[in-house]
């Protein structure tokens, strides 16, 4: 669901996909807009995606956040980060494109 904000709600998701043949851990850190720093290792399978549902993720509610993902055992993983919303009446979403590697 939702988060409930005065007039407006952010539903937000960290995608990761795994297209090699081996199972890998990813590290992702969280840093929020506080200059707090909150790391989470999650394990993407083998050619298969892993969602993560940044509103559900302990300590990241109601916060403006920056994502780093790092694949734990150097197999290339492809990250996209996808946001639904209500914002002033209004319902959409966006998505960024996926990257291999740092901008």
């Amino acid at each position: 669901g939702y988060n409930n904000y005065p007039g407006e709600a952010f539903d937000t998701y960290v995608l990761i996909q795994n297209p090699t043949g081996t199972d890998t851990d990813v590290k992702v850190t969280y840093m929020l807009e506080s200059g707090q720093v909150l790391e989470n290792t999650y394990p993407v399978g083998k050619n298969s995606r892993y969602t993560i549902h940044l509103n559900e993720v302990n300590g990241l509610a109601n916060h403006s956040i920056a994502t780093r993902i790092t694949s734990q055992s150097g197999v290339e993983v492809i990250c996209e980060l996808a946001m639904y919303y209500r914002y002033h009446g209004r319902k959409g979403g966006s998505s960024s494109q996926a990257y291999t590697h740092p901008l």
